[in-house]
């Protein structure tokens, strides 16, 4: 059994309080409430969610991207180097 679904289990059906299962768990107060609103509302589905954004807002698009990729593969071509790459520290 899951961590996330004995805190929901303890709180839900032996009807402890959300503080006291996040301190007997030693997990974080906010997370055993979280749970338990995600239980309410979706049922058993209690898996982790990812946390990877929707999107970068510094994102460079992605025919600018293209365009940079074949510039500096035309360096050489115009008498140009690329820049060294950097050695790590030491």
């Amino acid at each position: 059994m899951s961590l996330a679904r004995l805190v929901v289990t303890a709180v839900r059906i032996e009807g402890r309080t959300e503080a006291e299962v996040s301190r007997d768990y030693g997990v974080s107060p906010r997370w055993v409430y979280e749970l338990c609103r995600r239980f309410d509302s979706e049922g058993e589905r209690l898996e982790p969610r990812s946390r990877r954004p929707r999107s970068s807002p510094q994102r460079i698009a992605e025919a600018l991207q293209d365009e940079i990729v074949e510039l500096r593969k035309a360096l050489p071509t115009r008498g140009w180097m690329q820049a060294p790459t950097r050695s790590p520290i030491t």
